[in-house]
């Protein structure tokens, strides 16, 4: 009896131990792999497993991944949230830190741009034939404001519409357009119809993500996907 109470113990101080290790080890091994591999500096991972114990065979109830700023295709997003589940991972390879474990997963994406954001990338990016481009985002109806420059005065110009995605990039759709605050939308309503005119890729997400939703809000866009349940690299 007494060595069976001695060997229980013992594998609950193991247990205990695993709980206390095995997780934030696996989280900072990701959290490595994630800087590495799409270049974020503020990562946070946190694993959930329980028995931590079972880490070791490569499964995890849940992963957490928390990143308060990063670029993809030269977009710059805001408080990005990866939620994980029906995890299997290469743990071995995870914890030599090898940056190209392979991992099994399904989850949720969650990020937002910000109007300064936009304002930013298209500073850096300018539509050709315009200038002073900048977008006010709003709840109802967005704006994109721009100049021309006719016959030697600058014309300010204002598209009115909707943000959407369009095969996962930004697209905006006008649905008015005004010269110098003169609303000209019953003029080019057919031509708003035809197509998009303003266009922003977002560029590939971690983990295979695919959008699928966007909420526009005051300053603000909510972008929302998610991740197939496959195996993969990160």
């Amino acid at each position: 009896m007494k060595r069976l109470f001695s060997i229980i113990l013992i594998l609950g101080l193991l247990m205990a131990l695993a709980q206390m290790i095995l997780p934030g080890k696996l989280a900072a091994a990701m959290e490595k792999a994630l800087q590495e591999q799409w270049e974020m500096q503020d990562v946070q991972v946190k694993i959930y497993a329980f028995p931590a114990i079972k880490i070791l065979t490569g499964r995890i109830d849940r992963a957490e991944i928390f990143v308060g700023s990063a670029v993809f295709g030269m977009v710059p997003v805001n408080d990005l949230y990866i939620e994980l589940k029906e995890v299997r991972i290469d743990v071995v390879s995870a914890l030599q830190r090898d940056i190209n474990y392979e991992m099994q997963r399904a989850g949720t994406v969650k990020f937002k741009i910000t109007e300064q954001g936009l304002n930013d990338y298209l500073k850096d990016n300018p539509i050709s034939g315009l200038g002073n481009v900048t977008i006010e985002l709003s709840e109802d109806i967005s704006t994109v404001k721009s100049q021309v420059t006719v016959l030697g005065s600058k014309v300010d110009l204002a598209l009115l519409g909707r943000f959407t995605l369009k095969n996962g990039s930004l697209a905006f759709l006008p649905e008015d357009f005004r010269i110098d605050k003169h609303s000209l939308g019953d003029l080019f309503r057919d031509r708003f119809k035809a197509g998009t005119n303003l266009e922003i890729t977002i560029g590939t997400l971690p983990y295979d993500t695919e959008l699928h939703s966007l909420e526009t809000g005051e300053n603000i866009i909510t972008f929302y996907g998610t991740i197939g349940s496959r195996t993969a690299r990160p």
